[in-house]
């Protein structure tokens, strides 16, 4: 994270590879937003390179105190692969990515210090090529007004660059929208103000 309430991930999922001593090391890298997404996707892999000696990963998940880290070494040496590929996304300064290495054995033994190199070599390449984005911090939050408010109401939300979730019209308008929380007060004070008071938040 570069900044307060801004963090960096990836824009779009991407992959490179390497070769060294006839073995070949492809890497997958994907912005994921949470464990659920991560497993999914491994699960895909898992089939989708079903011929592989060996499938490898690391991630970076989770802001602030919900932040978590996990590396997979999938039967190569303790710490020669899951590892090295966690230090490049660590690296990058990136969070809420995933970062798989998929391993052709070439017949060549590379030696711990070689794999090491190896996995963490592919890893940087493939996040080095990838594009990154800056992203806010948000906070989720609930709130209704008058119907007729509407209009004002999404453009103040456009501005703030913040994301409509849900929004129900009934009675009243009720907006489940994410919210940049360094912009989270002022957003607020402005739709107090562009509803004359008359807005409830939950």
């Amino acid at each position: 994270m570069s900044s307060a309430g801004v963090y960096h991930t990836l824009k779009s999922a991407a992959k490179s590879q390497i070769e060294i001593k006839g073995s070949r090391f492809l890497a997958l890298a994907y912005p994921v937003l949470g464990e659920s997404e991560i497993k999914e996707i491994l699960q895909g892999l898992q089939k989708e390179y079903h011929d592989t000696t060996h499938i490898c990963y690391a991630y970076r998940a989770g802001l602030g105190p919900s932040k978590s880290t996990k590396t997979f070494d999938a039967g190569e040496p303790n710490f020669t692969a899951g590892k090295p590929i966690l230090n490049a996304i660590l690296s990058e300064g990136l969070t809420n990515v995933l970062v798989v290495v998929a391993r052709w054995f070439g017949g060549t033994k590379l030696g711990k210090g070689n794999l090491a190199k190896a996995y963490r070599e592919a890893a940087y390449k493939v996040l080095s090529e990838t594009e990154k984005i800056e992203k806010f911090i948000t906070r989720e939050v609930e709130f209704q007004f008058e119907v007729d408010k509407f209009n004002l109401v999404q453009s103040i939300l456009r501005k703030f660059k913040a994301e409509i979730v849900e929004k129900r019209f009934e009675r009243e308008c009720k907006i489940r929208a994410r919210v940049p929380e360094v912009k989270f007060s002022l957003w607020k004070e402005k739709l107090v103000e562009a509803t004359s008071g008359k807005i409830k938040f939950k």
